[in-house]
């Protein structure tokens, strides 16, 4: 379900503006559901409030000294569910639902014998998720590094330009 009239640009992702009028408006359609499942950051502290209908929020979001003290408020009234069992051992002791894997299946992907020597790295552009480390590992290795990075959001935008794009120049 989305209210917006029109799909924000990618460009703009994590615009407060646009978030808070999607989870309102959404929200406020809460009674014709019988569960919600958020991915955005403001949702899940909108959704603890309604009490009419269960919500899961799904944590894609790093552990932080400003992401914890919200979930944990948010933690007795949303199900919180984590992407990975690393994310989950990682994070703080919070009650999470779960964990929900991203919808990747091994099986569909073609195993080949005859195939490049080559590294790849599939993230966004975050400190958590290891690009540095990827691209250093490669370099040590001499093995070439095919990257897919997520570079939408000011953040990821900040830390492709001071320290990812860096790093893949410096040599």
């Amino acid at each position: 379900i989305s209210p917006l009239e029109h799909i924000p640009d990618p460009s703009v992702l994590g615009n407060v503006w646009d978030e808070a009028s999607h989870v309102f408006d959404a929200y406020s359609l809460s009674d014709e559901f019988d569960i919600i499942h958020d991915h955005t950051e403001l949702g899940p502290a909108v959704g603890s409030l309604l009490g009419n209908v269960p919500v899961v929020h799904t944590l894609h979001q790093t552990w932080t000294n400003r992401t914890v003290p919200l979930l944990r408020r948010l933690a007795n009234s949303v199900h919180l569910v984590a992407i990975s069992h690393a994310q989950a051992e990682a994070g703080p002791d919070l009650p999470l639902a779960g964990v929900i894997h991203h919808g990747l299946d091994p099986k569909d992907f073609v195993h080949s014998v005859d195939r490049e020597e080559r590294l790849i790295w599939v993230g966004r552009a975050s400190p958590d998720k290891g690009p540095v480390e990827a691209i250093e590992i490669a370099e040590r290795a001499g093995i070439p590094l095919t990257m897919l990075i997520k570079v939408g959001e000011p953040d990821e935008h900040h830390y492709w330009d001071s320290v990812i794009a860096p790093a893949l120049t410096s040599n």
